[in-house]
This record gives structure tokens, C-alpha cells and sequence, in this order.
């Protein structure tokens, strides 16, 4: 139907207005024949009708009978359309416009190719369109391999296309169809007596039936069917009558449905109803499901709502079960400036007593914006529920201050545990700002309060209740670079800089009450943090060498009671790493790399939040590449790309094990086409033992591609311990896919495709030990395709044919076990009408 839809709209273009408001005509030479009562037209010709134009050498305009008519070829433009005619004759008093051997080219709005149609006459009525002999292909040889051709067409603008006495030809090239003397009726031609499609806005159309299999007890094959009875505001409105075989001790088989689109610019939605019922055994089931949609609109402010039932034993697609009932409204009210947007979403899942609301609100202002969220969920089954609810503002002031506030509010009650519910609520602010000299600052403030009030004590010991309380923290950031415009001199640094007023609570075995401090002095910060970063690059060094140092050093120092600021806890660490990349005698490249972090050992912080932030890391990496590089020349027409890695690290931190695997890989790239790699790596820290499992598999791959040539892909792993250790070859993984063609000519190449597999693993290798398990011909045939293959796993014979210009409408047969099945346009994946 895609293709008749395209023919139409070539016929469209076509069309000349018949029932013309205005005619000129321009040319070189006007001369009137008194005698026969004729205007000859020659040279650049134009004649003007309403939007058409056509342009010839001569055309000749019978005053008397009011006929216009060519004596050679002429082009009619319409817009950016442009149509050749052998010649033309136009009767203004019939109204028609007589076209003679047209031949045009026109782009489709995929843009994928085009269709080029032939029409031997074309007579263009007030009404109608009537063509004679008209032929309409993708192909772009002089002689079309296929086609579609007709006897005759009526196309009534916007309404209709009707096909009388058309066929299908589809020619192929190849054995046996090359030698046999006529085509093959189904295969190279396809009769079609009469056709019948409808434009415009439709009205009724029935769609092609989708066809599966439902491969469950008591199911088989499906038909499902959809007529679309209304089509308005680009909706669809449609009927289901549903076919499911019924196998077993399975009885019933049809289900059937309606989807309805209503409304206009102020109110508009559908509705959807589908039942199915059926029985297994004495056990009767249901599927049902209805749906309504709604939206009203008001100038800027729109109200939608929608509800859906759902109750459904046995889904098509799969074998679970839905019993559900969905709920949800939204107002949205001036979208474009300072929008308010509203929603709420009510869910109940009847199966497994599970409800849940949900509330969202969100308006914008000038410079501010707010946003409030509640969230509610109920496991009746389990007696346990959970709101969550969150209310958000920020505004931006002068002098670019911003600040962003919350406040979230939790509740968990498990009723079978807890007789009370927990509850916290927890608000946090932060002011930011950009100060001079590109200082960034930032005040941040929380605070959780538990509002059950010891009530649960269920949240303290499962750590819900633990919190570190910023009252506040006062955060400094800055990043410079220095002596940008030298080259050795320049380096960069990132300075922060926060100091703050922190309590922490925290649940502990032996101090349920445990705070820190115990009693808070709002004035007096009880933290300093410190951190700067300073990092430096050398380039342009000996051996094509690049040097990168950076180092960090953080520092906290804690305010601990009764004691002065640099008496109590404190935290302090160094980190400093450098890395070097060097390239030596242009075929080795050598990169290391180092990394120190350390703390001085009595580091402690009063704060658990605060404990143990600091790692120490003690590592060397080290990696050498060899290479070797060669570009296509002349004298030498080949190019040549090899590498070989070879990388490990130490860790001086692990007492045990401080090697990281040696990790070796080569690759080898000829003429960018072919690629051949080989990895494996070896643990440095074991005993040389086969015991002791030391290297990984040994990795092969080659694989090729050249363009409209070849592609293949080998792998091959093999047991690297067996390999060293006992000269044997264990393949544990390898395969091989390719793809190569025949034939010089593109457009009707051959194209043989194959895999195999290694079907004894754990075995030593051997080369019969391959078997192959898919294969399969493809024959290209000028802008089509066909493939037929076997799949040895499942034992499947497949066929598969298609036009490049339209690939994702595949016809494909498959055979499988003695069940033969169609796929593409023949057979879909079940609509799910749940």
C-alpha cells in the first residue's frame, strides 16, 4: 500500500489545473492564422495556466475550438515539480488536458531513490484522471527488471486510485529463471486484475491481518485484525476482531475491541475497550481493559485526566498475569512564560495489594522557581508503607547571590514491628556567590529532625538517624594559573578552603545517645579544611617527552573540648604523582607512572563523617610499546601498522602480591583491510607451577574487511597453562564468520555468508574439529535482494527477499521442525491489546 500511496502522489504532481481562471501565452513569434483561425507559438514558448507552466518549441491554440496543442516535446512545471511530454493537447471547453508519453523521475519523502513512471497518455479531467499504459518502477535500467504496470488507472484527486488489468513483474537473472522462456507465475509475476486504495481522509481501512504463533499449552497461532472506521486530527479510530487457536483443554477464541478518537480544539481524548475470555478446563478467564483519556483546553491552561482498568489472566506476548487500576491528572497553565505544572499519578495493583500516589507541583517566576513533591506507598500485604514528600525554592538576588532551600519530609511505618511510624524531617539551604578575584563561596546549613521522638527506636539503631549537622559550613574555592605566557615557569592551582560548625548523632552499641559536641556553640567553628592542588606539564623535552607533575595536600584541623584549636584532632595528607611519556629510537615508547598518598599516622577526627577520608596508595606503573609504522608509497604500495604492549605495576602498600599482572598484547594492521591481534597475561606473584594457574588465555583474532569484497572474523583462546607447561593446545572459545562475493557485477552480485564453531572445547585443537552452523546465499538483483540460508542449531531453512528501496518491509519464510511460518509484512509480533 506504501507504493500505491507513492504512485498517487507522482499522479498529483501531474495534474494541471483543468478548471483554469487564467491563461497566457508568451513566445518569440505570435502569427494568427485568419484562415484556420490559429495561433501559432514559436520559439521559448510559455503558456500559463493558474500555477501550471508549460514551455515548448511550438504550440498551436485553435481559437475556434478552443484547443491547445504541442507539435514536439514539452515541460510542464509545477512549483519545484518538473514533467516531460512527448506532446499535449488541451480541450479548454471539456476541460481536459491530454498528456502523451510522459516519462518523469520523482524522490519519494524518504528520500531513499526514486520512482520513475512512464505513462503512454494521460487525460486530465475536471474530476478525474484517466491513464492508459502506465508503468511505475524503482529501477533505473533502460529496460526495468520490475515493475508495476496497468491497463488502465482512475485517480480521483484526494479520494481515490483505482488499478484495472495491472501485473507485477519481477525478472530475475540467475539459473533456472534465466533459461525459461516466460516468468514464473508468484515468483517474477504476480497478476492484479483490479485495485482499489483510498485517499484523502479516510474513512474505513483495513489493515493487513498481523500473524504469529503463541508458543504456550493450550495456545497457537494468532490473527489479529484492526479496520480503521474514522480518521480525524491524524488519529486513527479503530475496530479489533482477534483470532487465538484454542488448543487442548483451551476453548475460546475471539477477542474483539474498539479505540476511539473524539473532540476538538477545546476538549479532546479516546477511549479503548478490549475483552478476550476464554476457559482452561472448567477455570474461567478474563482479559479486559478499558481506557479514557481527556484533555480540556482553555486559552493558556490545559486540564488532562486518564483512568484504566485493567484485568487480564494471560497476556499474548508473555504467560504473566495484571490486575490493575491507574489513575492521573495534570494541569499545566501558561507554558511558554512562567509555566505552572501540576500532576498526580494514582496506581493500585490488585494483584499484589501494592497502592501508590503521587503529587507534583512545580511554578516558575522571575528569578525564583518552586517545586513541591509528595510521594505515598502502601504494601498491604506486608502492613508497611512509606510517604516522602520534598519542597524546594530557589531565587537568585542581586549581585548573582543565589540561594536554594528544602525541607523532606520520611516516614517508614512497618506495622507488624512498630507500632508507631518513623519520621524524620531534614532541611537544607545553601547561599552561593561568585566574590572577587573569581572566589567562589558557598553557606551551606542542614539540620534532620526526628520528629517520633525516641517513639521508634528501630531508625537509630539501623542508622536512619544518623546525621552530620552543618550549622553552618562556609566553603572558599579558587583556580588560577600562573606565568601563563612562559613556558617552563607556568603551572596551575585549585585552592579550597571551608571551615564550619558541625554536630554529629549517631546510634552506637555502647552510647545510643552519642552526639558530637555534646553541647553546640553556634559561633565557633569546630572544623578547618584546607586543600591545594598545584599541577605542572613539561613539554617539547628530549625523546618527544612529556612531564606532568601534581601534588595535593589536605589538612583538617578539628576543635576539640577544653582544648585549644591546634592541640586537638587533626588529619593531614600529602599526595604528589608523576607521570612521563617518552619516545625512544622512533619504534619504542615508554610511560610511567608514580603515585604517593600518605598520612601522618596519628591522624583522627572526632568525626565519623570525617574518619578515615584518608587512603594511603603507594603504586609505579610502568608500560613500553614497540612500533613500527609504514605508509603506502609508490615503489612500496602497502601500508604496515604493528604494536606490542608489555605493562605491569607494583604496589609497595600490599605485603603480598604487589605485582599487577604482566599484560601482553600485539597488533599488526595490513592495508587498513586485515587486523590480527594476540593478548594474554601472566601473574608475577605466583610460582612457576601449572598449579598455580598463572597465566590468562592466550587471545587470537584476525579478521578482514574490504569494502563490497570480503569480511571475516576469527577467534581462537586457548589455555595459556597447557600451552607453556605441557606443549598442549586446549582451545577453550573459537569461531569463524565471513561473508565473501562473486560476480564483477555490483548490482547482481552473490554474496555467500557462513559461521562455524568449535564444537569440542576443552579439547586439543584440531582443524576438522569446526562445524559450521549458519549459512547462507544472498543474490543481489538491481536494487533487490534475496537470501536463502540454514541455521544447523535449530534446524531452520529460512527465505528472505526484499527491494533496497524499501528494506524495512522484508517478505521472509522460515521452516522450522516442519512448521513453516511467515514473518515481515506476513508475520508481526502480537499487538498487546492489554
Amino acid at each position: 500500500m506504501s507504493f500505491i500511496y507513492r504512485i498517487s502522489i507522482i499522479l498529483l504532481i501531474l495534474s494541471t489545473c483543468s478548471v483554469a481562471r487564467s491563461m497566457t501565452l508568451k513566445s518569440d513569434s505570435l502569427i494568427f492564422d485568419d484562415y484556420l483561425k490559429r495561433v501559432d507559438a514559436t520559439g521559448n514558448v510559455q503558456l500559463v495556466i493558474d500555477d501550471a507552466t508549460i514551455l515548448g518549441d511550438h504550440l498551436m491554440f485553435y481559437v475556434d475550438d478552443n484547443l491547445v496543442v504541442s507539435s514536439g516535446n514539452v515541460v510542464i512545471k509545477r512549483q519545484d515539480d518538473e514533467v516531460k511530454s512527448h506532446s499535449i493537447l488541451i480541450n479548454l471547453d471539456e476541460k481536459k488536458l491530454h498528456l502523451y508519453d510522459l516519462k518523469l523521475g520523482i524522490t519519494p519523502y524518504e528520500k531513499k531513490g526514486q520512482i520513475y513512471v512512464t505513462i503512454k497518455t494521460l487525460i486530465d479531467g475536471e474530476k478525474r484522471k484517466l491513464g492508459k499504459y502506465a508503468r511505475f518502477t524503482t529501477c533505473n535500467a533502460i529496460k526495468p527488471h520490475y515493475y508495476l504496470f496497468s491497463w488502465r488507472f482512475l485517480y480521483y484527486p484526494d479520494k481515490s486510485l483505482h488499478l484495472f488489468g495491472a501485473q507485477f513483474r519481477n525478472d530475475l537473472s540467475f539459473f533456472p529463471f534465466n533459461i525459461i522462456p516466460f516468468p514464473i507465475p508468484l515468483i517474477e509475476w504476480i497478476p492484479i486484475p483490479y485495485y482499489y486504495y483510498q485517499l484523502g481522509e479516510r474513512k474505513v481501512v483495513l489493515h493487513f491481518p498481523t500473524i504469529g504463533e503463541k508458543k504456550s499449552d493450550g495456545w497457537g497461532l494468532f490473527v489479529q485484525n484492526k479496520l480503521d472506521y474514522r480518521y480525524h486530527n491524524e488519529k486513527e479510530s479503530s475496530l479489533f476482531l482477534d483470532w487465538y487457536q484454542a488448543k487442548q483443554n483451551r476453548s475460546g477464541e475471539w477477542g474483539y475491541g474498539i479505540h476511539h478518537y473524539y473532540g476538538n480544539d477545546i476538549m479532546n481524548g479516546d477511549f479503548y475497550i478490549y475483552n478476550y475470555d476464554f476457559k482452561v478446563g472448567s477455570d474461567t478467564k478474563r482479559n479486559f481493559t478499558y481506557k479514557l483519556n481527556n484533555t480540556i483546553t482553555y486559552k493558556e491552561a490545559s486540564l488532562s485526566g486518564t483512568y484504566r482498568f485493567v484485568d487480564v489472566d494471560e497476556r499474548i506476548n508473555s504467560t504473566g498475569t495484571s490486575h490493575t487500576i491507574d489513575k492521573s491528572f495534570s494541569l499545566n497553565y501558561s507554558p511558554y512564560v512562567f509555566p505552572l505544572r501540576s500532576t498526580y499519578k494514582e496506581k493500585n495493583n490488585l494483584s499484589n495489594q501494592f497502592q501508590s500516589q503521587q503529587f507534583n507541583f512545580k511554578k516558575e517566576f522571575l528569578h525564583q522557581q518552586t517545586s513541591f513533591s509528595l510521594n505515598k506507598k502502601n504494601y498491604s500485604s506486608s502492613q508497611r508503607h512509606n510517604t516522602d514528600s520534598k519542597l524546594n525554592h530557589s531565587i537568585e538576588f542581586p549581585l548573582n547571590f543565589k540561594l536554594n532551600q528544602s525541607i523532606h519530609f520520611n516516614e517508614n511505618h512497618d506495622k507488624a514491628t512498630e507500632p508507631s511510624a518513623e519520621q524524620t524531617l531534614t532541611y537544607i539551604s545553601k547561599l552561593s556567590t561568585t566574590l572577587p578575584k573569581h572566589i567562589l563561596m558557598t553557606v551551606d546549613l542542614t539540620y534532620l529532625y526526628d520528629l517520633d521522638r525516641k517513639r521508634v527506636t528501630s531508625d537509630s539503631k539501623s542508622g536512619i538517624n544518623n546525621y552530620l549537622y552543618k550549622l553552618p559550613e562556609i566553603s572558599f574555592s579558587q583556580k588560577q594559573s600562573f606565568f601563563k605566557s612562559h613556558q617552563y615557569y607556568s603551572f596551575n592551582t585549585n585552592s579550597v578552603f571551608t571551615l564550619g560548625n558541625y554536630r554529629e548523632v549517631r546510634y552506637l552499641d555502647d552510647d545510643p545517645d552519642y552526639a558530637f559536641p555534646e553541647l553546640n556553640n553556634l559561633l565557633e567553628p569546630n572544623m578547618y579544611f584546607f586543600k591545594q592542588t598545584v599541577s605542572k606539564s613539561f613539554l617539547s623535552l628530549p625523546a618527544s617527552s612529556k612531564l606532568t607533575f601534581r601534588s595535593t595536600y589536605e589538612q583538617y584541623i578539628f576543635k576539640n573540648d577544653h582544648k585549644s584549636l591546634f592541640e586537638g584532632d587533626a588529619q593531614y595528607s600529602l599526595n604528589y604523582d608523576m607521570s612521563l611519556n617518552s619516545t625512544f629510537f622512533s619504534f619504542m615508547k615508554h610511560s610511567t607512572s608514580y603515585s604517593r598518598k600518605h598520612g601522618h599516622k596519628d591522624n583522627n577526627s572526632p568525626f565519623y563523617a570525617f574518619n578515615n577520608s584518608i587512603t594511603e596508595v603507594n603504586r609505579l606503573s610502568e608500560k613500553i610499546t614497540f612500533f613500527y609504522k609504514k605508509k603506502r608509497s609508490i615503489r612500496f604500495p602497502f601500508s604496515f601498522d604493528f604494536t606490542w604492549d608489555h605493562s605491569t605495576a607494583y604496589n609497595w602498600l600490599r605485603s603480598s602480591d604487589p605485582y599487577s599482572n604482566y599484560r601482553s598484547n600485539i597488533a599488526i594492521v595490513f592495508n587498513k583491510i586485515y587486523k590480527a591481534t594476540l593478548q594474554s597475561s601472566k601473574n608475577l606473584n605466583k610460582k612457576w607451577k601449572k598449579e598455580s594457574n598463572l597465566f590468562t588465555p592466550l587471545i587470537f583474532s584476525f579478521n578482514g574487511n574490504k569494502k563490497d569484497k570480503f569480511k571475516f572474523n576469527y577467534l581462537l583462546q586457548l589455555n595459556m597453562n597447557d600451552l607453556v607447561f605441557d606443549k598442549i593446545y586446549i582451545v577453550k572459545n573459537s569461531n569463524l564468520n565471513f561473508q565473501v562475493p562473486f560476480g564483477r557485477n555490483p548490482d547482481f552480485k552473490w554474496n555467500l555468508k557462513g559461521y562455524f564453531n568449535y564444537i569440542e572445547p576443552g579439547q586439543p585443537f584440531k582443524i576438522d574439529g569446526y562445524q559450521f552452523q549458519k549459512f547462507s546465499v544472498i543474490k543481489d538483483e538491481h536494487e533487490r535482494q534475496i537470501e536463502i540460508g540454514y541455521n544447523k542449531t535449530i534446524k531452520e531453512i529460512f527465505f528472505k527477499f526484499h527491494f533496497k528501496m524499501f528494506s524495512k518491509d522484508p517478505l521472509v519464510l522460515r521452516q522450522t521442525n516442519n512448521v513453516i511460518k511467515f514473518e515481515g509484512r506476513l508475520n508481526k509480533k502480537s499487538e498487546e491489546r492489554f
